[in-house]
C-alpha cells in the first residue's frame, strides 16, 4: 500500500501506478481549466482497472434544497477563497471529465439532503 501527499498539480505520480484514487473535497477546489488538468494527471496515474472514489459537495435536485445548497456553497467558497486561497468560485461537476477518461459511475450515495455526494467510478481493464 502506498499513500501520496502533495500538490496534485505538481507531485510526481507514476503512470499507471495506482489502483485506487480517493479525492474527498479536492476536485471542487479548482476552476475549470485547472480541474481538467488535475483529472488528466490523476487518470494517467491510474491503472487500467482503477477505481476512483470522489466525495464532494453537490447541488441537490429540488427547488428549495437546490437554492439552499447554492447559498451555502456561495458562502463556503467565499470563506475558502479568503482563508485558504482556493481558486474555484463555483462548484463544477467532474463527472464528464472522469467519463471522458474511461471511468464509469458504479455507485453513488448522498447525505445532508444531497449536499454531500460520494461517487465510486471504475475504469474497466481492456482485455
Amino acid at each position: 500500500m502506498r499513500f501520496r501527499v502533495g500538490d496534485v498539480r505538481s507531485a510526481l505520480l507514476p503512470a499507471g501506478g495506482y489502483d485506487l484514487i480517493v479525492t474527498h473535497f479536492l476536485l471542487d477546489c479548482f476552476p475549470p481549466d485547472d480541474l481538467a488538468g488535475v483529472v488528466d494527471r490523476l487518470a494517467a496515474a491510474a491503472t487500467p482497472d482503477a477505481r476512483w472514489l470522489v466525495g464532494d459537495f453537490a447541488v441537490p435536485p429540488g427547488r428549495w434544497r437546490g437554492r439552499a445548497a447554492r447559498l451555502a456553497l456561495a458562502g463556503m467558497y467565499a470563506a475558502f477563497r479568503a482563508v485558504a486561497g482556493v481558486a474555484a468560485a463555483d462548484l463544477l461537476d467532474p463527472s464528464p471529465l472522469l467519463a471522458a477518461r474511461g471511468f464509469a459511475l458504479v455507485a453513488e450515495d448522498t447525505r445532508l439532503g444531497g449536499l454531500l455526494a460520494s461517487r465510486l467510478w471504475e475504469r474497466p481493464a481492456t482485455r
